[in-house]
């Protein structure tokens, strides 16, 4: 049956990216410094940066859904959205973030 209840998904939503970021804590941690080292030469970066990067140097997570922990603290900001050029993603949207002024 349907359930339909949005602060149980939104709670379910932060457990899971909790366990995730727990779990592939290495991972989530090089990549956040990954983004300050990029937010310093742009103004803003997007998980598909992040993902081409990681790609590129065959730097895998153990889970998908560590790139959803990345930015997940008071440091980064979103600023804005686009489409994602990573064809996978079907040019879903994807935030664009910053570093917090």
């Amino acid at each position: 049956m349907l359930q339909i209840n949005l602060l149980g998904g939104e709670q379910a939503k932060i457990y899971g990216m909790n366990l995730v970021e727990f779990n592939g804590e290495g991972f989530v941690k090089s990549m956040r410094e990954l983004a300050r080292k990029l937010l310093k030469e742009t103004d803003y970066i997007t998980i598909d940066d992040l993902r081409i990067i990681s790609d590129r140097y065959d730097i895998k997570p153990h889970h998908s859904n560590c790139y959803g922990a990345i930015f997940k603290t008071k440091e980064f900001e979103a600023c804005g959205m686009q489409k994602s050029e990573i064809v996978s993603n079907h040019a879903r949207r994807v935030m664009k973030w910053r570093l917090k002024k």
